[in-house]
């Protein structure tokens, strides 16, 4: 039997929200803020399509706004559906384990975050089914990214049913916007990530992070990666070259975005210096503005990369998937790509090449960070125009 949430949602907000995920906390205040410009906040829900740790820290986050769940098997019924950033639609393969790994993961995730084993055990029941479905007289997408679909045919005809109802649909690299395209989605328009925005998610000061013109503070931005094996393969590499370059006199911190407990267990064991988001201590701009310590930000993550952009700090990306190479791209010459499969020696010498070029690369992130803002304001615009 079909669940049916209530219609008389104005605006459902969807996203990656409500898991404590620096990125999609910067988007999800960016898209309120956008859609506050139009509509109350107490006519805007914010949508969690899985199992959420909290949700008082969203309403905290976003006070005024609605705050639901949303479980597979559900259908939603509301006014205006609004994707607001991320990559909302994608099918990894995924990573056979063997019962060792797999018992060392659990192993660990008990001791480090004993609440998170029961929410990961009620998530993986429902990985094979679908997502809620969601209808409503009105969709629009903005700044969102796709893919990849490996193995996931459904997956990529529920993203193209759903974007192809949207009435504005704007995305963030020309991957997304090619696929659209494909798709038969002509009116998708490649702009930027929402996050190029800082005014959007809290900052307002602009001014870039100070530099002598010395690159020795270093943040390296970790993940555990679960999707693919050559992906995953990045961590053993990294930590070698973090050695080498502490060696050669580099201040290196590491900084988790979300709550990561086999990096928390490691770092915590070598005795690390790590800069946390924490729901319970941080707000994302206070955490955003202590990004600012750095010189360079090294990352697996892609909001690594554009959220230092947005402090006018380089970066280097981590290729452990798709999505990285193209936020390096869109930094042009403000950033570079540590190429799979993770030569210790090409981050080394990566590091060593903006040591010598760092005012270069401060100048050229900032120009591009500029030119990216002016995309996302241009998106802003363009979907106020219609909604």
């Amino acid at each position: 039997m079909v669940k049916v949430m209530a219609s008389n949602i104005k605006f459902t907000l969807v996203g990656g929200y409500g898991h404590g995920n620096l990125g999609d906390d910067a988007l999800m205040l960016a898209t309120v803020s956008v859609l506050s410009q139009r509509v109350r906040r107490d006519d805007i829900t914010i949508l969690i399509r899985q199992p959420a740790p909290k949700l008082d820290y969203v309403l905290r986050f976003v006070p005024g706004c609605n705050v639901t769940h949303s479980l597979p098997g559900e259908a939603i019924q509301c006014e205006n559906i609004v994707y607001g950033g991320g990559t909302l639609f994608f099918a990894f393969p995924g990573i056979k384990k063997s019962f060792f790994q797999r018992t060392k993961e659990v192993a660990t995730t008990c001791a480090t975050a004993p609440g998170h084993v029961a929410r990961r055990v009620f998530i993986e029941r429902l990985r094979s089914q679908s997502y809620p479905n969601i209808s409503a007289n009105h969709s629009f997408g903005l700044g969102i990214g796709l893919g990849p679909f490996v193995n996931g045919d459904h997956k990529s005809l529920d993203a193209r049913a759903a974007l192809q109802e949207c009435e504005y649909l704007s995305v963030r690299d020309r991957f997304s916007e090619s696929l659209c395209h494909k798709w038969g989605i002509e009116h998708a328009i490649q702009r930027a990530d929402l996050c190029f925005c800082p005014d959007l998610w809290g900052i307002t000061n602009h001014k870039p992070a100070s530099q002598n013109g010395r690159l020795r503070h270093i943040g390296v931005v970790v993940r555990e990666w679960k999707h693919t094996k050559v992906g995953a393969s990045y961590k053993r590499p990294l930590k070698q070259a973090v050695s080498k370059l502490r060696r050669g006199g580099y201040d290196i911190k590491y900084i988790l975005f979300q709550r990561e407990p086999n990096w928390e267990a490691e770092l915590c064991e070598t005795g690390d210096g790590v800069l946390n988001y924490s729901l319970q201590r941080s707000s994302v701009p206070d955490f955003v503005e202590a990004l600012r310590q750095f010189d360079l930000i090294i990352t697996a993550r892609a909001h690594g990369a554009i959220l230092a952009a947005t402090l006018g700090i380089p970066s280097v990306c981590i290729e452990i998937e798709p999505k990285l190479n193209y936020v390096c791209e869109s930094l042009k010459g403000g950033s570079r790509l540590w190429h799979q499969p993770f030569d210790e020696k090409e981050l080394v010498d990566i590091v060593a090449e903006i040591s010598g070029k760092l005012h270069g690369y401060c100048e050229q992130v900032q120009l591009a960070a500029r030119t990216n803002r002016d995309l996302a304001e241009l998106s802003v615009s363009e979907f106020l125009s219609i909604l």
